[in-house]
C-alpha cells in the first residue's frame, strides 16, 4: 500500500501539471464574420434636366427686364454668353378679335370671312425689318434680310384676345401704343434663303358648314422655336428715339413650328415645321 506521503507527492504533481496546462493555452480567437457577399451599389447617374419651354409669361418678363437694362445703359457691352441663347419658347398671340377683316390693314395677323363661300381665311404675314434703324447700322452689314412678327399687347400675360373695355371713348382719343416687342429672324449674307418668306404670309381656308360662323372669340397664331444671337452675342437688341419713349426690343430666334389654333387651343387647324 502506498503510504500517505507518496500520496500527497501525486496530488500536488497533479494540481502542478494541470496549472501548468492551463498557463499555455492561447486565447480563443475572435468571432469573424462572414463576408459580404452583396454586390456594391454604385452611386445614382444623374442627368441635367432640360431648361423649360419659355412661355408667354415668361418671354414678357425677360423682354421687360431687357428693356429696363437698355434704358439702364446697361447693354453697351456684349455678355460672355447670353442666358437665353438656346432656349426654347412658345408663343401664342390671338388674333381676330375685332371680327374679320377685308383687308390686313395694319394687323400681321387677320382672317376674312366670305359668307357666299361659307369659307374662312386666315392670314399671317411677316413683317420685313432690313430698313429698321437696328439694321441699318454697320454693324449689322451681316444681315441680308430680316423678317418677324410684333407680340401684340406685351403687357398682357393671356394667350386670349384682351377684354372689350366698358370706358366711354373719350372725345380726343390716343392713338393706340406702338409695337414695342417683336421675334426676328436674321437671314446672313451668304446663307441659306430657304425659310425667307419675303412678305408670303402663312394662310389656311376652314370651309364652314350651314349655318355655322366663324369664332367669336378669333383665333391663335401659334410661334414654338429658339432664341439665336445677333452678331455682337446678344440674345435681344433694342433702340428707342429718346428716354421718354419706352425700346423697342426684338429677339433673334429661329422658329421650328408656324401654326394656326382655335382660340380654344387643342388640335392645330394648320401648321408648319421648318
Amino acid at each position: 500500500m502506498l503510504s500517505l506521503a507518496a500520496i500527497a507527492v501525486a496530488i500536488v504533481f497533479m494540481l502542478g501539471s494541470a496549472f501548468w496546462l492551463q498557463r499555455g493555452r492561447s486565447p480563443a480567437p475572435d468571432p469573424v464574420e462572414p463576408a459580404s457577399s452583396a454586390t456594391p451599389v454604385a452611386p445614382p447617374i444623374t442627368t441635367a434636366l432640360p431648361d423649360p419651354v419659355l412661355d408667354r409669361v415668361a418671354v414678357l418678363k425677360e423682354a421687360s427686364a431687357i428693356a429696363a437694362a437698355y434704358s439702364a445703359g446697361e447693354l453697351s457691352r456684349p455678355p460672355a454668353k447670353d442666358s437665353l441663347a438656346g432656349r426654347r419658347f412658345i408663343l401664342r398671340l390671338p388674333f381676330g378679335c375685332e371680327g374679320p377683316q377685308t383687308r390686313a390693314g395694319q394687323s400681321q395677323a387677320h382672317y376674312e370671312f366670305n359668307a357666299e363661300k361659307r369659307t374662312v381665311r386666315l392670314v399671317a404675314r411677316p413683317t420685313d425689318w432690313t430698313v429698321l434703324p437696328l439694321f441699318t447700322e454697320a454693324a449689322s452689314e451681316e444681315l441680308e434680310a430680316v423678317e418677324g412678327f410684333w407680340v401684340p399687347h406685351p403687357w398682357n400675360y393671356s394667350e386670349a384676345c384682351p377684354a372689350p373695355s366698358e370706358a366711354p371713348v373719350p372725345a380726343s382719343p390716343t392713338a393706340p401704343a406702338t409695337q414695342t416687342l417683336g421675334l426676328a429672324r436674321l437671314f446672313e449674307v451668304g446663307g441659306s434663303r430657304l425659310n425667307q418668306r419675303r412678305q408670303r404670309p402663312y394662310e389656311h381656308v376652314i370651309r364652314l358648314e350651314a349655318g355655322a360662323a366663324p369664332s367669336a372669340q378669333g383665333y391663335r397664331f401659334v410661334l414654338e422655336g429658339r432664341f439665336v444671337s445677333f452678331p455682337g452675342g446678344r440674345v435681344a437688341q433694342c433702340w428707342n428715339e429718346s428716354p421718354d419713349h419706352r425700346p423697342i426690343c426684338l429677339y433673334a430666334v429661329e422658329f421650328d413650328r408656324v401654326a394656326f389654333e382655335s382660340a380654344t387651343g387643342g388640335p392645330p387647324l394648320a401648321e408648319w415645321k421648318e
